[in-house]
């Protein structure tokens, strides 16, 4: 694959599009198929959509369903990618109170979100995709957590807690993010909810530089 027409704004760096690449055959050799969930759209919905029809002979091998909340940077779909699903969700936010009580309690509760009526920032907190009811079914073999910015990223673990099996992969992109001192706490909250470990973790100074750049991490459900 042409990894470098993926190279365009502020998605993925070429190096988890190498260890993505990695994990789609491994698994490939044990599945006829893979679904993939992912958050935050872009460049990575088209790299899934490539490889798929690389790989694919009569039949689709990746199933996709990603998230956003901007058309204007989500990917486009057309009538050609029917392995995908692309849901386009506001994004809602709660306090801070109760979000911590959440992640605490592995509980999502709807009520103490409203919808975010301030543009999207790099630092917002306590936000997420407004996930709907059967958005997120059955088991996924690859979850992407890309986006939204901020420390909402965590919320999504309260959605798709029961849809991950033994040797499911989460990759978490940009892990280390913080606000100043305020650390996000990715991996930190993944691990609470689920049993991981670490295969792979990149950590580059190099800010977007898409061939040495990035910081991302890649966990595996052991249990």
């Amino acid at each position: 694959m042409n990894l470098d027409k993926y190279n365009i704004g502020a998605g993925l760096n070429k190096n988890v599009y190498l260890k993505l690449i990695d994990i789609l055959d491994e698994k490939l050799k044990k599945k006829e198929k893979l679904r993939i969930l992912e958050f935050g759209s872009g460049m990575s919905t088209k790299f899934f959509l490539d490889y798929n029809n690389l790989r694919k002979k009569d039949e689709d091998v990746l199933e996709i369903t990603s998230f956003d909340n901007d058309l204007k940077w989500s990917y486009k779909k057309t009538e050609n990618d029917r392995c995908l699903n692309l849901y386009i969700r506001d994004l809602i936010e709660c306090n801070e109170n109760d979000f911590n009580k959440q992640m605490e309690t592995k509980i999502f509760n709807k009520n103490v979100f409203s919808i975010r009526r301030a543009p999207p920032t790099w630092r917002q907190r306590n936000c997420f995709y407004s996930i709907q009811e059967n958005d997120i079914h059955d088991k996924y073999d690859i979850v992407i957590l890309d986006g939204p910015n901020g420390n909402g990223r965590n919320i999504s673990y309260l959605h798709f807690k029961e849809n991950l099996e033994k040797e499911s992969i989460i990759l978490i992109d940009d892990f280390n993010s913080c606000d100043n001192e305020f650390k996000y706490k990715f991996v930190e909250y993944a691990k609470h909810f689920f049993n991981l470990e670490d295969i792979y973790t990149y950590e580059s100074s190099n800010i977007g530089d898409y061939e040495k750049g990035g910081n991302f991490c890649f966990l595996r459900v052991i249990e």
